[in-house]
């Protein structure tokens, strides 16, 4: 066998923030099926020199796989259990992201519904030191809202309790700053 060698020359390639203080967070806020995950995907991909990541239950669900299968059409009936695993699992990632990104500055998408003030100033400490912090709130009226999640019923399976949804309804608290 022989081997070639060639010479490559090296271009810079598209680069997150250098620093935290460049950094962005953005906080998605809204009922499931609002179209928060849709409105993050889609500012990620027209800002490709942010180099966002998107983090939140709904991806990481995604990922989790059974038998070597994806859980794809899966949540029926299941949907506590699964919330749950993905939140501890985010609640960790979170630990460690804290620990890292001074070193590794990202810009960062939280997809999750945030609507508890609580829960939404908890994870947000994660992210103090970030120099931009945005929330973005989307808020569909009722009769959008069940025709949005109808069809991610449809499409994805996935059914959130409508205790959950209706729990999220009477503790839904717009972001202050």
């Amino acid at each position: 066998k022989q081997w070639y060698q060639r010479r490559v020359p090296i271009t810079a390639g598209i680069r997150g923030p250098g620093s935290l203080a460049e950094a962005e967070f953005l906080c998605m806020v809204g009922l499931p099926a609002a179209g928060k995950t849709t409105w993050a995907a889609k500012h990620a991909a027209a800002h490709p020199d942010k180099r966002y990541n998107i983090l939140g239950t709904n991806m990481l669900m995604e990922k989790m796989k059974l038998f070597g299968l994806a859980r794809e059409r899966n949540y029926h009936g299941r949907w506590d259990e699964l919330i749950d695993r993905a939140t501890k699992i985010l609640n960790t990632l979170f630990k460690m992201i804290d620990k890292k990104l001074d070193k590794f500055p990202r810009n960062i998408i939280l997809d999750q519904t945030n609507v508890y003030e609580s829960a939404r100033k908890r994870k947000l400490g994660n992210f103090v030191k970030f120099g931009t912090k945005v929330a973005v709130v989307i808020v569909n009226n009722n009769a959008e809202l069940g025709k949005r999640t109808k069809k991610r019923e449809g499409e994805e399976g996935k059914l959130v309790p409508e205790h959950a949804v209706m729990g999220m309804k009477a503790n839904f608290v717009l972001p202050k700053e």
